[in-house]
């Protein structure tokens, strides 16, 4: 399956564009788990970021649990570390990486995100709720997975007063900064939604290629190539075509491309996308599933797989 930590996967017919993993994801093998080259002993093994530790551990003064997590740059990379707390258990790859990264083992998790990538689209997206991410189509590595508002795991990975103000105040945020929107949230996909209909199109045999004008649209977009109503946003063409289509030869595309799939793993759970009807509006998507579907393009057709 799909995921964010260091490994390829081919499939029968397809190239898996993001990184994959097979198994047990608590008993990973050496290229995504490796002994920690920075822990001293009996500390957490740490999450690597091009292959310097993202997170950190201190005494934590309490005897039976040692340690307690620190983080560098929590924001940031929040939406990949997850968090650890003494009070509030884990989530994230620290939760599914539990028993690799414990005092008691201590394991380094090497993830495939680029630290100038995850930067850029964190400053680009600034104060607005939103997501983003980015892969490399031509590897399917996972570059980044930045969800804002986002959230400092380090401010509660106590279990201290102001470690408890601090997630009631992040809990209880009204912007859900703990939401993680790159992976967990599906929302309608808006004019997105176009190259599934254009690919849909060649599929099923509407059109040959790109380049045939269209029997849609006004304006600058009647009788639009497919590409051309792409680069316009023609709104009409791309109405008339999924018209034409109908929902299941439609439906099927979308499948193709992943959605109606919720047994994706990154190897954190990734909600699943779903096409109910055009007509209707019931389309939702996540940030991640229009990334696969993008790089599919990119990389000639070929989509990402699951084992």
């Amino acid at each position: 399956m799909p995921s964010i930590i260091k490994r390829s996967l081919v499939v029968p017919g397809l190239l898996a564009l993001l990184a994959g993993c097979s198994g047990d994801v608590d008993s990973p093998n050496e290229s995504k788990v490796k002994p920690s080259s920075s822990a001293s002993v009996g500390e957490y093994g740490d999450i690597l970021v091009d292959g310097k530790p993202v997170t950190g551990s201190k005494p934590s003064g309490n005897k039976k649990i040692p340690y307690q997590r620190t983080y560098t740059d929590g924001e940031l990379y929040a939406p990949v570390t997850g968090y650890r707390s003494l009070a509030w258990g884990t989530a994230g790859l620290e939760s599914i990486y539990e028993n690799s990264l414990t005092y008691r083992k201590g394991d380094d998790v090497e993830t495939t995100i680029s630290p100038e990538v995850q930067k850029a689209a964190f400053e680009a997206l600034g104060e607005l709720r939103g997501a983003a991410v980015a892969l490399n189509a031509e590897t399917g590595e996972l570059l980044a997975v930045v969800s804002t508002p986002s959230y400092d795991p380090a401010a509660f990975s106590g279990y201290s007063s102001k470690d408890q103000e601090a997630w009631k105040k992040a809990t209880g945020d009204k912007n859900k900064p703990m939401l993680n929107r790159a992976l967990r949230e599906a929302t309608a996909p808006g004019e997105t939604f176009d190259i599934v209909i254009a690919a849909a199109a060649l599929d099923h045999g509407l059109y040959d290629t790109l380049d045939e004008p269209t029997d849609g649209g006004s304006g600058e977009c009647a009788s639009a190539t497919i590409r051309a109503a792409l680069a316009r946003s023609c709104d009409e063409v791309f109405a008339k075509l999924a018209t034409d289509l109908g929902e299941e030869r439609l439906r099927k595309t979308a499948e193709g491309f992943g959605f109606g799939d919720d047994e994706l793993n990154v190897p954190i759970r990734v909600a699943e996308s779903r096409y109910g009807s055009y007509r209707d509006g019931a389309i939702t998507v996540t940030p991640l599933q229009l990334a696969r579907v993008t790089a599919a393009l990119a990389n000639r057709g070929l989509m990402v797989g699951r084992t």
